[in-house]
C-alpha cells in the first residue's frame, strides 16, 4: 500500500512538472496627455480626479493669478478659470484642491488662508470663505484643503490657523491651532465628523522649543483632547511632521522627521511613524530604518496597512516601508539611482495592496510600481521635472501630474502636464 501512495505521489510530481509555468508581468503606456501652454510660466499646486474619470489641475500664471483648469475623460478641455486674489503676493497661485462625488471642485490658494474658491461641474465659480487675516508665518508656503467623508464641510488651514467651511448651511468657525509658535502640518477627519489636527514648533532650528501637538476637535471647533510628543533623549530634537493618517478605527499615525542637536551625533536625522489611539490614550512609534541618515519622504493609511517613504541622505536610495497598525515591519524595499531624493507627490494604493510611488532624478521623476509584497513591478518615466500628483484610478488606470520646464533664464517656460496611463497584464508561458 505504501509503495501505490509513492508511486502516485512522484506521478503527480512529474505531471505538475511537464506543465507549463504561467509568468504574470505588467506593462504600462500612456493612454492621454495633456499639456495646458500658454507660452508662459504656469505652475501646477495641485491635481485631482473625479469619480466618471474628469481631470483637473490648479495652479498659478504669472502674477500669482488663480488658474484651474478641468479636462474630460478623453483628454479634451472643458474649461480654464482664473481668479487674481487681493493682494495676490500674500496669496500666491492657487495651490490645493479637492473634488466631490457630484464634480464640484474646491480650491485653496498655496502659501495663505486666503479666499477659498468653488468650481461646479461647468466652471462656474462662488467664493466660499474671504477671510479678513493675514496669519502669522504667512510665508512658511504650506497649505492644506480637505473634505470631510460625508461631503458637508470643508477644512482648510495655513500657518497656525485652521478653518471649517459648512457645506450644507452648518455653522462655520476659524481659530487658531494652539498658539503663534505651532504650524499646522495636517488635518484629518473621521466618519463622526471630528477632526484630527497636528503640527510642530515653528522653532525647530531650537531644540529646547521642539516637539509636535495633535489635537482631536469635534465639529463646532471645541477640543476633545490634546497631546503633545517629542523624540526620546535628552531633549536635543526638533521634529517636523511630514503627514497625518486615520486607520478604519480612527488611530492616529503621523511621519515625523527629527533632527538631532545632541554633540555625539550632531545634526543627526531620523524619522519615526508615532501612533496615537483615538481616544488619545495610548501612545507608540517605531524607528525607520535607525537613527541617522533617512529624511522623512510620506504617508499613506490604506486597509488598515502604514505606507511611507523615506530617503537616504548619502545614498539617494528610496525605501518605501509597509508597517501593521501595531507598527511591525511587514516589508521594506529600495529603488536607487544617482542624484534622487523625494517627489513631490503622496503614494498611493489600490484595493489589491499595490503601491505607487514617485520619485525626482536627476533629469526627470518616475513612477515605480510596487506589489503587494514590495516586489518591482515596473518604472515609468514621468515626462516632467515636478511630479506633484499620483493615484490610482478605479479599474485599474493611474494618474500623474506634474510641470515640464524648457529653457533658461529670460527663456525660461513651464507647462503643465497631465496623464493618463493604462496597465496590460502580460501571461507567458
Amino acid at each position: 500500500m505504501c509503495n501505490i501512495k509513492w508511486i502516485l505521489l512522484l506521478l503527480f510530481l512529474l505531471i505538475m512538472t511537464s506543465l507549463p509555468v504561467l509568468v504574470s508581468a505588467e506593462t504600462v503606456f500612456k493612454e492621454i496627455s495633456v499639456t495646458y501652454d500658454e507660452g508662459k510660466k504656469d505652475y501646477i499646486g495641485s491635481a485631482t480626479v473625479d469619480i466618471d474619470g474628469n481631470m483637473y489641475f490648479t495652479g498659478s500664471s504669472p502674477g500669482n493669478t488663480y488658474l484651474t483648469v478641468k479636462y474630460d475623460s478623453y483628454g479634451r478641455e472643458k474649461w480654464v478659470r482664473t481668479y487674481s486674489p487681493n493682494p495676490a503676493s500674500r496669496a500666491g497661485g492657487a495651490g490645493k484642491m479637492t473634488v466631490d462625488r457630484a464634480g464640484n471642485i474646491y480650491v485653496a490658494p498655496s502659501r495663505n488662508l486666503g479666499k477659498i474658491l468653488k468650481y461646479d461641474a461647468d466652471g462656474n465659480q462662488s467664493i466660499l470663505s474671504n477671510p479678513r487675516i493675514v496669519p502669522y508665518g504667512c510665508c512658511s508656503k504650506q497649505t492644506g484643503l480637505v473634505l470631510d467623508k460625508n461631503e458637508n464641510n470643508l477644512y482648510s488651514w495655513a500657518s497656525h490657523t485652521i478653518q471649517k467651511i459648512s457645506l450644507d448651511g452648518g455653522s462655520n468657525w476659524l481659530q487658531r491651532f494652539h498658539t503663534a509658535n505651532y504650524l499646522v502640518r495636517g488635518i484629518a477627519t473621521d466618519d463622526s465628523g471630528n477632526i484630527y489636527v497636528v503640527g510642530h514648533s515653528v522653532a525647530v532650528n531650537n531644540p529646547s522649543a521642539g516637539g509636535l501637538i495633535i489635537k482631536k476637535f469635534d465639529n463646532l471647533g471645541n477640543v476633545i483632547w490634546s497631546r503633545f510628543w517629542h523624540a526620546e533623549g535628552d531633549g536635543s530634537q526638533g521634529e517636523t511632521v511630514h503627514g497625518l493618517q486615520l486607520d478604519t478605527n480612527n488611530n492616529i499615525y503621523l511621519l515625523v522627521q527629527s533632527i538631532n542637536y545632541e554633540n555625539s551625533c550632531l545634526y543627526c536625522i531620523t524619522s519615526f511613524v508615532v501612533r496615537f489611539s483615538s481616544d488619545g490614550s495610548t501612545t507608540n512609534s517605531t524607528i525607520l530604518n535607525g537613527t541617522n541618515g533617512y529624511q522623512a519622504g510620506a504617508i499613506k493609511v490604506a486597509d488598515d496597512k502604514i505606507y511611507v517613504t523615506m530617503l537616504s541622505r548619502n545614498t539617494h536610495i528610496l525605501t518605501v516601508q509597509k508597517l501593521n497598525t501595531d507598527l511591525s515591519l511587514d516589508w521594506s524595499t529600495e529603488y536607487s539611482h544617482s542624484n534622487g531624493n523625494l517627489s513631490l507627490a503622496s503614494p498611493d494604493v489600490d484595493g489589491l495592496g499595490n503601491v505607487l510611488v514617485g520619485f525626482r532624478q536627476q533629469y526627470n521623476d518616475v513612477i515605480i510600481k510596487f506589489d503587494v509584497y514590495g516586489n518591482e513591478l515596473w518604472t515609468q518615466n514621468f515626462d516632467g521635472r515636478r511630479l506633484v500628483f499620483l493615484k490610482f484610478g478605479t479599474t485599474g488606470e493611474i494618474y500623474a501630474a506634474g510641470s515640464r520646464s524648457t529653457g533658461f533664464g529670460a527663456n525660461h517656460n513651464a507647462d503643465v502636464v497631465m496623464y493618463r496611463y493604462g496597465v496590460t497584464q502580460l501571461i507567458c508561458q
